[in-house]
This record gives structure tokens, sequence and C-alpha cells, in this order.
């Protein structure tokens, strides 16, 4: 489940809580969209249309990095703002969000002297919330504007923030992120990346022992939704073929664990939710310390939850990294280079997840 707390009671229907996991189930089908775009203004316009709507903004932009500069690739407002412009990293907040590599919430466009003022005094723009393109080498930034002044909240930021994650990714595996070119996907090699869930007890099959180099991943979380987001921000995203099977409670993750090993397979990497149904993701990974066969098991918390207690308690079980949602890819692969259960090899359709040993 883990969902962010939500904000305080507002007149703003957007913000009440069925909102944020709607839009949250919305960033599946825009992931597929970019997924098969291979061309920058196709993504731009996909992300700057989803910018806006997913959170209702008045405006949004798409920005890439070109040199020094900010370019203005592409926008959608209720008027004019500065597409097709360039202005100097040292110049623009944009520029601050990717020489800093950290998002912004301002309030108060007029109040914050990190804004160009004669820039923006001719615009609507009010507020803004603006988070970058590539969390760790930023390559662009993703603007949300508002004609009246408001502060953007956290569930808006961790949408924009997951939609830019996504476009990341686009932008990667179209070959515009300064890496070398490589074609997408299509979408059903999209589709054929990763194994469907099946039963466990068939890993020990001629299926299995033919797949039997590719890692295979268990995700655990009791919500559907969030199931097939981390699959399609984590794997689907960057076409990273593994073998994924799913549980949607502790109990069941058991189950799945056993009957894995009972026929003749291994379970390399544990994608865990925290809060869920009969055993949450804390009890579990007690269990496994208490079970020989299972303490070495590799564990990545995959959670809402963002709290400093909770990060130590799974840091005190054992977890390997730990992943707030909606996870992200850059995030999750250095926590891959260090695990040492399994390991990343790209090639010219994507990357493949291999069992280390």
């Amino acid at each position: 489940m883990d969902i962010p707390t939500p904000p305080a009671p507002s007149d703003d229907t957007r913000l009440s809580a069925s909102w944020y996991p709607g839009e949250m189930e919305s960033l599946i089908g825009i992931g597929r969209q970019l997924s098969e775009m291979r061309d920058v203004h196709g993504i731009a316009a996909i992300v700057r249309d989803a910018a806006r709507n997913l959170t209702g903004a008045d405006g949004a932009t798409f920005v890439l990095r070109d040199g020094e500069q900010c370019y203005y690739v592409d926008e959608s407002a209720i008027a004019p703002l500065w597409k097709g412009k360039r202005f100097s990293m040292g110049a623009c907040i944009s520029g601050w969000v990717m020489l800093k590599a950290r998002p912004v919430l301002i309030e108060d466009i007029y109040r914050d002297t990190r804004i160009p003022i004669e820039a923006y005094r001719p615009t609507f723009v009010k507020s803004l919330a603006m988070v970058p393109i590539r969390r760790g080498a930023p390559i662009g930034a993703i603007g949300n504007y508002w004609a009246t002044q408001r502060m953007p909240t956290t569930e808006e930021l961790s949408i924009l923030q997951a939609l830019a994650d996504t476009a990341s990714a686009a932008l990667e595996n179209a070959g515009l992120d300064g890496g070398p070119k490589r074609e997408m996907p299509r979408p059903k090699q999209q589709a054929s990346c990763i194994d469907e869930q099946r039963d466990p007890s068939d890993m020990a099959t001629s299926s299995f022992d033919r797949m039997a180099a590719l890692a295979t991943v268990l995700l655990v979380d009791d919500l559907e939704d969030h199931l097939e987001l981390t699959r399609l921000m984590l794997f689907d995203s960057i076409a990273l073929k593994c073998n994924i099977v799913m549980a949607h409670d502790g109990v069941e993750a058991l189950d799945v664990i056993h009957r894995t090993i009972a026929g003749g397979g291994r379970i390399d990497l544990i994608l865990l939710d925290i809060d869920m149904p009969r055993m949450d993701g804390f009890e579990l990974m007690q269990h496994f310390g208490d079970d020989a066969a299972l303490k070495n098991l590799s564990v990545v918390m995959c959670t809402g939850s963002n709290y400093d207690d909770d990060r130590k308690r799974a840091r005190s079980l054992g977890a390997a990294g730990y992943l707030v949602k909606p996870p992200s890819w850059e995030q999750l692969k250095p926590i891959l280079e260090n695990t040492g259960g399994v390991r990343v090899q790209h090639n010219a359709e994507g990357a493949q997840l291999f069992r280390a040993a």
C-alpha cells in the first residue's frame, strides 16, 4: 500500500485521497506510450501533456540540457511560455534543477532569488514545481506552473518525478541521452522481454533450464497497480530481461519462495513492499533472518515510506537497498551493482539481469 500521507484537507478536489493512486495508475499507460517513442519531439509531446494533466497544472514545459544552455523543447500551457528558447544554465530555474540534481517547489516566484523575474513577468506563472530528468546526472527537467499562488504538494512532486524517470528511460532507450544510439523495442518485443508470471513450481521444467542464466525476481506488493508500475518503471522501461514472479503479501511470498526452491529453482532478488496484510515486509524480513535457508536472499525494499526509522529498520534486517515509490531504474541500478547475486548486461536491444553464480 505505502501511499504517502495526504496533505491537510483542501478545497482542491485533486488532493482527495483517491487522486494520487489514480494518477499513479495513469503513469502505467503513459509509460507504455513513451516506450514506443524514438524521437525527442514525440517524447516531449507526451511528457508535456502528461505533466500538465496528471497534476492539473496551468502549464508544463519539457526542457533539455544543450551544453551550457537550457533548451525549452516543448510546452503545454494556458498562455505562451518559452518554447523554442534557450537560456544559460545559471540564468533559469531549470538550469538550477539540472546543476543541483534536485527538484524544486516554489510557492511565490517573486520571493525566490533563483527566479529570473524579468523572464517570468510577462507570463501567467505564480508558482511552480520542477524536477530533473535523470536524477544522477540530469539531462533535462520537467516544469509545472500555476496561475494562482499555491504550494505544490508532495504527491504532485512525486507524480512529476515519476514521469521524469520514465522520460529518462525513454530518452536513454532511444539513444537521445548522449549515449550510443540504439533502437527501441517494438511493443511485441517489449512484452517478450520479461516472462509473464507463472507457477514457480514450473521453474524446474525445460523452460526454466533454457533461461537458467537469467535472474529470477520476486515482486511483493498487495496492490496490483503498484506491481504493474514497479514492473514498468524498473524492467519494461529499459527492456530488462529477467524472470518475474509476483506475490501480494509476505505469506504468499514465502509460499512462492519455498515452491521455487522445491522445484529446483531459486529467487535471486526480491523487491519488497512494507505495508501489506497478513504478513508485512518487515515481518517477512525477520522470517528470512530466522531461516538459515533464506537468510542470504537479496532483498530491496520498494515502498511508499520515506521515514528514516523504516530505512534504518530495513538496513538492520539486512536489506540490500531501499527504493521509495514510484521506483526508478536510476535508483535500482547502483543497488544491483553492489548486490553480489545478480549482474546487469546491456545490449543493443536493452539489458539482461543475470544470475551471478
